[in-house]
């Protein structure tokens, strides 16, 4: 499926598919595969920003904390701006706001 128009409404499948979606994508967690619906980050300031994501958006993080070397579970003002210029929130941008 390459057609940039095809979307799953998460709001429409059952709770049963959307746990076998998410097992599935913990799978590609790192991956290229990566979906968007699993939690990628550690248990760290990233998730308040993170957790109400867009699965798009959430891919993009991904894909970029990855090309950038970024450790996943990891917390450090790159991984900040990488989110604000995904999802445009406003992040912290010093280390004294990380503390």
């Amino acid at each position: 499926m390459r057609d940039s128009v095809y979307r799953i409404n998460m709001n429409t499948i059952s709770f049963k598919a959307f746990c076998g979606l998410q097992e599935l994508d913990k799978s590609f967690i790192g991956s290229p595969e990566y979906l968007g619906i699993a939690y990628f980050w550690g248990s760290n300031g990233c998730k308040h920003y993170l957790r109400e994501a867009s699965v798009a958006h959430r891919r993009r993080v991904h894909d970029l904390w990855i090309k950038a070397g970024l450790d996943l579970a990891g917390e450090t003002l790159e991984h900040y701006k990488i989110i604000q210029q995904v999802t445009k929130l406003a992040v912290p941008t010093t280390r004294e706001e990380l503390q």
